[in-house]
C-alpha cells in the first residue's frame, strides 16, 4: 500500500513495478515504496540518497543507479541545481542540463556563480508530481528556486557523468552544443588493443572482432564497478571518466588481471594473447556536448592520451598528479605488495614544456604470462 500522498490511480504502482526490469527484486522495489511512504513531505522534493540507500541495504553506487532507473521510468524526475557559494543558497535550477550555462547569476545575493560540474554544480531526485496529492510539488525550474536543503553530502554533476548507468538510460542529458563547463578535476582512463592489426590479419575478422567486443565487456564491467564510465571508444581502445583517481586506478589493474584470465580461459598465448595498454592522468579539463553525447576536452585529457601511448602491454602507466591522491597510493602499495612490479621514471610528452613523472605498473598475473612465455620459448 502506498500512503495517500502517493495518488492510488494508475502509474505509480506501474511504475514502481517497471524497475523490475532492471533486475531488482519484489522485495526492494516493495521497500522502495515503504520507503517512499515514511519520507517527511518535504524530502519527496529532495530524496536523500544516503538514507534511501540505508533503507535498502544498497550502497552508493547502486543507490544512484536504482534513482536513475527511477527518473528514466518516470517514477522521479532529476533538477540540476547551481549552487551559491557566497550565501549558501541556490543560484538557480534546471529540469535538464541543457539549461544549464558555464555563469549564471545568483538569485539570492546576485552574485556572479561560474558553474564547475564537479563542485557547485549539484544534482537531486524528486519524486514525480503526477504521483503526488495536496500541496507538494516540484518547485518550478526556473532559476530562481528559493533554498533546497540537502539531506547528506551533496551529489554532484559529475558524480552522476562519472556513472555508467546515467550515461546509459538518460544519455540525452547534454548541455548545448555551445556550451562548456570546467571540471577542476578529473581522472581520465585510456586504453588501447596492442597489436589489433595484427590480431585481425591472423584470425580473421570474425573471430578477432568477437574477441575485442569480448575485450570491451570485460573493460566495461571493471570500469562500471568503479564507479567509472566509458565515454567513448577510441580506434580498438576506449576513453573512461572516473570522478576518483584512486577508483581509476583500481579499475585499471582489475582489468588487467581480468584480461590476463581471459586469455588463459580461451588459450590465447603468445602472439595471440590479448595485451591492452592503459594509461591514466588526473587534472582539470572542460565537460562538452560533442555528438549529442557528453564529453571532455582539455590537457588533462590529452595527457592521460599520451600517457597510454608509454604503456607496453599487460601495464598500467599513471602520473604522479593520479597518485597525489593519498587513496591512490593505497591502491599503488597494496599492488606492490601483491607482486606487482613498479618503477617510476620522468619522460617528455608531445606538446608539453615540462617532463612528466609517471609510474608504471604491471600486475603479478601479467609477469607470470610474461614469464610463462619466455619458458616456452626457450624451450
Amino acid at each position: 500500500m502506498i500512503n495517500q500522498f502517493l495518488r492510488r490511480g494508475p502509474g505509480i504502482a506501474e511504475a514502481i513495478a517497471r524497475l523490475g526490469k532492471y533486475q531488482y527484486a519484489p522485495e526492494l522495489l516493495s521497500r522502495l515504496a515503504t520507503y517512499l511512504r515514511s519520507l517527511p513531505a518535504p524530502q519527496l522534493d529532495h530524496i536523500p540518497p544516503t538514507d534511501l540507500g540505508h533503507a535498502l541495504g544498497l550502497d552508493e553506487q547502486a543507490t544512484l543507479e536504482l534513482l536513475v532507473a527511477a527518473v528514466h521510468e518516470g517514477l522521479c524526475d532529476l533538477y540540476w541545481t547551481a549552487h551559491c557559494a557566497q550565501c549558501n543558497q541556490t543560484a538557480g535550477e534546471w529540469a535538464h542540463l541543457a539549461g544549464a550555462q558555464h555563469e549564471t547569476d545568483c538569485a539570492g545575493c546576485g552574485a556572479r556563480v561560474e558553474l564547475t560540474l564537479d563542485q557547485n554544480l549539484r544534482v537531486r531526485f524528486a519524486l514525480n508530481r503526477h504521483y503526488r496529492t495536496g500541496r507538494l510539488s516540484v518547485p518550478a525550474a526556473t532559476g530562481s528556486n528559493p533554498l533546497i536543503t540537502p539531506v547528506g553530502a551533496p551529489l554532484t554533476g559529475l558524480d552522476l557523468l562519472s556513472l555508467q548507468v546515467f550515461r546509459d538510460l538518460l544519455a540525452g542529458e547534454v548541455l548545448l552544443p555551445n556550451e562548456s563547463l570546467r571540471v577542476t578535476r578529473i581522472a581520465i582512463l585510456f586504453s588501447d588493443l596492442r597489436g589489433s592489426t595484427a590480431l585481425y590479419a591472423r584470425k580473421g575478422d570474425p573471430v578477432a572482432f568477437g574477441l575485442v567486443r569480448e575485450h570491451y565487456a570485460l573493460i566495461g564491467a571493471q570500469v562500471r564497478a568503479a564507479r567509472g564510465a566509458v565515454v567513448k571508444m577510441v580506434g580498438d581502445g576506449m576513453m573512461a571518466s572516473f570522478a576518483d583517481p584512486a577508483a581509476a586506478l583500481h579499475a585499471s589493474l582489475a582489468i588487467q588481471q581480468d584480461l590476463a584470465r581471459f586469455n588463459q580461459a580461451r588459450g590465447l598465448r603468445g602472439n595471440d594473447a590479448l595485451q591492452l595498454k592503459l594509461g591514466i592522468h588526473a587534472g582539470a579539463c572542460l565537460s562538452v556536448n560533442l555528438n549529442g553525447r557528453m564529453d571532455y576536452f582539455g590537457t588533462a585529457v590529452n595527457i592521460a592520451a599520451r600517457v597510454e601511448g608509454l604503456a607496453a602491454g599487460d601495464d598500467v602507466v599513471v602520473t604522479a598528479a593520479v597518485l597525489a591522491e593519498a587513496s591512490a597510493r593505497q591502491v599503488l602499495e597494496e599492488a606492490r605488495r601483491s607482486g606487482a612490479q613498479v618503477s617510476e621514471f620522468a619522460t617528455s610528452l608531445r606538446g608539453l614544456e615540462e617532463a612528466v613523472q609517471v609510474v608504471r605498473i604491471t600486475p603479478r598475473v601479467a609477469l607470470a604470462g610474461h614469464a610463462a612465455v619466455s619458458a616456452r620459448a626457450g624451450a
